[in-house]
């Protein structure tokens, strides 16, 4: 991998490693558009000249992507989102880093390892806290009580695929109501 040019995958090109071109594949990928027009608009956009493997390609930018070959466990619960927590982001890497996102070219990976390594000292952090707070583990009513209010306040919108599913399941409650 070279930090300063593009990452040589190994089948004849070169991905795109700066962290605003992934920040694109991330929002297209969230997309409802089709996979098979996601695969080919993320082909274009991270390869600087197209491989000949397209599958070798499509797995290329999956590793590189994740930022690691390995399997990391995730969870299956959004903690946040790339876009609509943008501004918290950006003031993170500010105050800790002193990094303005706006002008630095970062690397895909290297703005991964810093966003991984941001602390409870960032507001981006603190969110990110209230959004994975277990209610289960507040025994004090009013503590649960403030915890529910401020999970309300920083909660994700939802996904058109979470509304769609929250959708489904209203009617399938309706429908089984007027069965009975």
């Amino acid at each position: 991998m070279c930090l300063t040019g593009g990452f040589d995958c190994g089948v004849s090109g070169k991905l795109k490693t700066d962290f605003r071109v992934w920040l694109k594949v991330d929002k297209l990928l969230k997309s409802e558009i089709k996979m098979q027009d996601k695969m080919i608009a993320v082909l274009g956009l991270v390869y600087t000249s197209l491989p000949q493997s397209i599958e070798e390609a499509l797995k290329e930018i999956a590793d590189f992507y994740s930022g690691t070959k390995k399997k990391e466990k995730s969870t299956s619960k959004r903690m946040f989102d790339f876009e609509y927590d943008g501004e918290l982001i950006l003031a993170a890497f500010r105050q800790q880093y002193g990094i303005n996102l706006l002008k630095e070219n970062l690397h895909w990976h290297e703005f991964l390892a810093l966003l991984r390594g941001l602390t409870a000292d960032t507001l981006f952090v603190r969110t990110i806290n209230v959004r994975s707070a277990d209610l289960s583990e507040i025994k004090d009513k009013e503590k649960r009580k403030k915890l529910l209010y401020l999970k309300r306040m920083c909660a994700l919108p939802l996904t058109e695929k979470e509304e769609r599913e929250n959708e489904e399941l209203i009617n399938k409650l309706i429908s089984r109501r007027q069965e009975i």
